[in-house]
């Protein structure tokens, strides 16, 4: 029995990405800016994608919605937690210590609700949550009976969002399905990873009935290689929550129960029928039952964000360009104007591998990338706006270059 472990530990990352910080303060009163200052900001393009930056505008903030996480414990220290963490149990030692043994329940609760704008680490998916540590696991690894009764624990504590990213194969505990069944019977979401196998073996308790199965996709709204997949996976969420550094099915299931969170933050709706929301308004991905999750359509559905009005006008479309052809020796700038969603550059030059490529706003870099043959390619998904392309060489002499670009372009100005 396991756990949904990220490819690489997300609190590293995060303690990596504290490149400013300056006292680590909860999120304040004021609505969140679409574009933050924490150093991590740039490569959480997951964020982005599920439209939770536009959701934040709406959140009350005094809602502090309660998830509990059914996990390894939480490290209430950690800086980019302080002030989100309430008591909850260790089930394992039965009592009130749930520091976290193994790291893997601190990433879940920063992935959830990590504070920010706060120049430290990364955001959140819901600042305005809080986190309910219930420690079922000293190592990753869990008995499933435990993890039932972690599950009941939380609902009897008043958790309605609870969320599971250690999971299992093979036989199901008795004790499972029942406490799934008490938990909505109670009006609570359970949602739990679906897992890194690759396959289509159904990992537990994400294939229980009234779990909601969470998957891992990208950019592009395709299953990652890794991910486990099949009809009984129902949803998904970016998988990769900080660049290409942070991925695993651990990170998915705390972005779905962080989205859930806001919802009812922002709109005073249950739990349920924020799960319903996003439910509704998935956008379909390939090998699941569902689709990704979309917060923003899930806010407009339950009419917290007005629904924008259409209007006839030369809105960018989605084309392919071939921006320039031409020749430089060290450095290239050229500006971009591109509308919100995919976007990807790809710059052909015989030394790329002496190169490297920067997509830049006015103030966030949004991707860094260092070539591996004769190409630089960036993938990613921006707000939209003018942007500065760079493309930095070491190697000596001129060189001849190409840069496609695909994405809904604008002429850049002049």
């Amino acid at each position: 029995m396991g756990v949904g472990r990220g490819r690489v530990r997300a609190r590293s990352l995060v303690l990596a990405a504290a490149l400013a910080f300056a006292g680590a303060a909860p999120a304040g009163t004021k609505p969140l800016p679409l574009r933050l200052n924490d150093p991590g900001w740039s490569g959480q393009w997951g964020l982005r994608l599920m439209g939770v930056p536009q959701v934040w505008q709406f959140a009350r903030t005094n809602a502090e919605p309660v998830i509990a996480t059914v996990d390894t414990g939480v490290d209430a220290k950690f800086p980019d937690l302080r002030g989100v963490v309430v008591p909850g149990w260790n089930l394992v030692e039965n009592d009130e210590d749930t520091s976290d043994t193994a790291a893997h329940g601190t990433d879940v609760a920063i992935v959830i609700a990590a504070n920010a704008n706060n120049g430290y680490g990364i955001a959140g998916a819901c600042p305005m949550c809080r986190v309910m540590p219930v420690k079922v696991s000293l190592d990753r690894t869990a008995r499933p009976a435990v993890i039932a009764q972690g599950i009941r624990w939380a609902v009897d504590h008043g958790a309605r969002i609870v969320v599971v990213s250690i999971v299992h194969t093979g036989v199901v505990d008795p004790a499972e399905q029942p406490a799934v069944d008490y938990a909505v019977a109670h009006g609570a979401v359970v949602i739990a990873s679906a897992g890194n196998s690759s396959g289509t073996t159904p990992h537990y308790p994400a294939a229980l009935d009234g779990v909601v199965a969470v998957g891992a996709s990208d950019v592009s709204d395709q299953l990652y290689p890794w991910a486990t997949h099949g009809p009984w996976v129902e949803l998904t969420a970016p998988g990769c929550e900080y660049g290409s550094q942070m991925c695993g099915a651990s990170y998915a299931p705390p972005l779905v129960a962080g989205a859930v969170g806001l919802l009812v933050a922002a709109g005073g709706v249950t739990a349920q029928q924020a799960m319903d929301a996003l439910r509704a308004t998935a956008v379909p991905v390939d090998g699941i039952a569902g689709g990704r999750i979309d917060v923003l359509a899930a806010a407009r559905r339950l009419g917290i964000v007005p629904t924008p009005v259409q209007r006839a006008s030369s809105a960018p479309t989605s084309q392919q360009i071939d921006l320039e052809q031409g020749t430089f020796a060290r450095t290239l700038r050229r500006k971009l104007v591109a509308g919100k969603g995919p976007l990807s550059i790809v710059v052909t030059r015989r030394d790329a591998r002496s190169c490297t490529m920067t997509l830049r706003s006015s103030d966030v870099a949004y991707l860094s990338s260092r070539a591996t043959a004769d190409t630089l390619s960036l993938t990613t998904r921006i707000e939209g706006g003018t942007y500065l392309l760079v493309v930095t060489c070491s190697g000596a002499g001129p060189q001849r270059y190409t840069v496609v670009v695909k994405g809904s372009l604008t002429p850049a100005p002049s």
